[in-house]
């Protein structure tokens, strides 16, 4: 795959996690539970990441080493196809549990990237 198109899904996957961490700063399980608008908001967030991870393919496996990527594509499938059946607590637990091993693999993956500006020419 094509170097810019896996930094720009790895860039895709790091700015969804940015924005779920902006808009349940401070939050916790209730007061999330109780915020219609931020769960539809980290619902859509994981499903932008979970189909960006799934586009990475293979190279997926080598950037994201300490992600179950089976698992976020499960949850992809979830989010999907089966949306009635997701409740704020599942999305909460993903915040809680997969979101910080993703977010560490995105940062370190992004790394390997020269950034533009910074190119030797």
């Amino acid at each position: 795959m094509h170097s810019d198109k896996v930094k720009g899904l790895l860039v895709d996957i790091s700015d969804n996690i940015a924005s779920i961490e902006t808009y349940t700063r401070n939050m916790n399980l209730a007061d999330f539970c109780a915020n219609p608008l931020v769960n539809d908001a980290v619902e859509r967030w994981f499903q932008r990441l979970t189909e960006a991870s799934i586009q990475l393919g293979p190279t997926g496996d080598d950037l994201l080493p300490m992600h179950d990527r089976r698992a976020i594509r499960k949850f992809g499938n979830l989010l999907r196809h089966n949306y009635r059946s997701i409740r704020p607590e599942r999305l909460w637990e993903f915040m809680e549990n997969d979101l910080p091993a993703l977010k560490h693999d995105t940062i370190t993956a992004l790394a390997i990237f020269p950034d533009p500006d910074e190119r030797d020419d």
